[in-house]
């Protein structure tokens, strides 16, 4: 199969997740469903075990540190305002 599908598949993927980060939508999950399909596609041949590992590895460790520095800020999520407390999905 040649590469062309696989990379605008992963090209689609992380546009569409960079556009739902600002929302408040789990855009990285995206970006790493991307990567695996992108593997998927191209056989593994061009993305191994290695390169999946360290992908769900670093978003993994970016949602935990984004979760952790959310509950230990004081701040906007206590304010009677509905524009100060962000999305109400949080």
């Amino acid at each position: 199969m040649p590469h062309v599908l696989p990379t605008v598949l992963l090209l689609a993927c992380c546009v569409a997740g960079l556009l739902l980060i600002p929302l408040g939508l789990p855009g990285l999950w995206l970006m790493v469903l991307g990567v695996l399909g992108y593997g998927w596609l191209t056989a593994f041949r061009s993305v191994g075990i290695g390169v999946m590992a360290l992908v769900v590895g670093l978003a993994s460790l970016g949602e935990v540190s984004s979760a952790r520095s959310w509950a230990h800020s004081p701040g906007p999520r206590y304010s009677s305002t509905p524009e100060a407390r962000g999305p109400a999905w949080r």
